[in-house]
């Protein structure tokens, strides 16, 4: 899934018109798993990368693409502890 969509999901799913203060927490909320590919981006300008380089060749090895693997799979790891501890009570 790409920032856009978990944006949208997450604003269409959990935001409410006149709660400024939890939408905002439920966009940002939706950029956090993509926290690895912003940083690459902005290092890669730094750095005078192509941009070509970036997105065919460095997002997809290590460590870089370890990094968007665990921002993206960290809902999960979230919902597997909520179940594993509600099951342990």
């Amino acid at each position: 899934m790409n920032t856009q969509t978990h944006v949208l999901l997450a604003a269409a799913l959990l935001a409410k018109p006149g709660e400024p203060a939890r939408n905002t927490a439920i966009i940002a909320g939706a950029l956090v798993p993509d926290l690895a590919i912003y940083t690459l981006f902005v290092w890669s300008k730094f750095a005078g990368i192509p941009e070509r380089t970036v997105w065919s060749e460095l997002y997809f090895q290590p460590p870089w693409s370890d990094a968007v693997t665990v921002g993206n799979a960290a809902p999960l790891y979230i919902a597997l502890l909520v179940v594993g501890l509600a099951a342990g009570q």
